[in-house]
């Protein structure tokens, strides 16, 4: 990453959803395909989903997508991250932190009750950033793959 402050943080757009297929497939998930670029450009029309990217020098270091929608139980609007990820060459540099203050901004400018992720248990770096950034362990996700009736 250059010089930290170098970077600009901004909401995601149709021209970036090559650029965010890319970040996301860093997680393991196999998205640079027709599947994968039809969902990205669902979410970016979709009016409670929020991307932001974070880039330096035209290049993307990271993203962050957001799922905003009200919520009975929480009786206003909940936040839930999607994807957060840093692209590899530049982890540990503070670029998911910055990302995360944004997201937390632009949920609390929303009214947002509640911010949420979900992590996959093998991912031990992501849980200590959450929980390094005050996000508490606080359930289990429960998970039905519908791809085949069962």
């Amino acid at each position: 990453m250059s010089d930290p402050g170098d970077e600009a943080i901004r909401r995601a757009g149709p021209e970036d959803a090559g650029t965010i297929l890319r970040l996301v497939s860093q997680l393991g998930y196999p998205v640079e395909s027709e599947q994968g670029q039809a969902a990205c450009e669902a979410v970016l029309r979709d009016p409670h989903m929020v991307i932001l990217l974070v880039e330096a020098e035209e290049r993307a270091l990271g993203m962050v997508s957001l799922n905003i929608r009200p919520q009975i139980h929480h009786a206003g609007p909940v936040a839930t991250i999607d994807e957060l990820v840093v692209d590899e060459i530049c982890r540990g540099q503070g670029v998911g932190t910055a990302l995360l203050r944004e997201a937390i901004t632009l949920c609390r400018a929303q009214s947002c009750q509640v911010m949420d992720v979900a992590s996959a248990h093998h991912r031990l770096r992501a849980r200590d950033f959450y929980l390094k950034r005050g996000f508490e362990d606080y359930g289990t996700k429960f998970v039905l793959e519908l791809g085949e009736e069962r």
